[in-house]
């Protein structure tokens, strides 16, 4: 699929705002059951957390590496909203 091999990167946006919705242990749990399928391919996750204090951007490991569907993009925007899931392409 095309989307997979042009895909560089996953970038999922994750600010104090989205996790004040739910418990952290109900947030890990839904993000993991929603990455688990997806994992094994070769797009890598990166997550970038934003409180009022700070940023940063951290990679998961290669074990958190997704196929990126239909499915999983669909999944990931109802639980981080789609604005906050962004699919970054290699240019060449």
């Amino acid at each position: 699929q095309a989307r997979e091999r042009f895909a560089s990167k996953l970038r999922l946006n994750i600010s104090s705002n989205i996790l004040q919705r739910q418990s952290m242990p109900e947030f890990e749990s839904r993000l993991k059951s929603i990455l688990t399928p997806a994992s094994g391919g070769l797009c890598p996750v990166f997550i970038n957390y934003q409180n009022h204090q700070a940023q940063t951007e951290i990679e998961l490991g290669i074990e958190w590496s997704i196929t990126p569907s239909d499915d999983l993009l669909f999944e990931l925007g109802r639980l981080l909203g789609e604005e906050n899931v962004v699919l970054h392409f290699d240019q060449g």
